[in-house]
């Protein structure tokens, strides 16, 4: 599963960069397709994994709809607008940041409690994104 996620991470850098480039379309657009997409294709893959389970709840509704439209579409826009102006290789590496910042702010904003070894992989990403953005 990690490994798929990490080929369609590829993909979608790659393949978005060379839209934005050679078929000129614009950052709208394409976030626009790209939440379409995953939208319709993920409660497919949950039927196929079995593990759909329906939201009967109005306030968890509205939570799922909250977390679509800011952080997702958010995240989207914004990774699209950098594909824009970096190359797709640059942006996935600095993407990788993501997951070592999401650790930290955890434990700065929520308070969660990190293992030595949460620490030693948030640093091994850093360490790692800085050593490759060295010219």
């Amino acid at each position: 599963l990690g490994l798929t996620a990490a080929l369609a991470y590829a993909f979608y850098t790659v393949f978005g960069k060379f839209l934005l480039e050679k078929r000129r379309l614009n950052v709208e657009s394409l976030t626009l397709y790209s939440i379409v997409y995953a939208g319709l294709s993920l409660p497919l893959i949950q039927i196929l994994l079995a593990s759909l389970q329906p939201v009967k709840d109005m306030e968890a509704w509205l939570a799922l709809t909250g977390l679509a439209l800011v952080p997702t579409l958010l995240g989207f826009a914004l990774y699209i607008s950098g594909l824009k102006r970096i190359e797709a290789g640059r942006a996935g590496i600095v993407g990788a940041i993501e997951i070592a910042s999401a650790l930290i702010l955890a434990f700065i904003i929520l308070g969660e409690r990190l293992d030595p070894v949460q620490w030693l992989g948030a640093l091994m990403v850093l360490c790692g994104v800085t050593i490759v953005q060295k010219p």
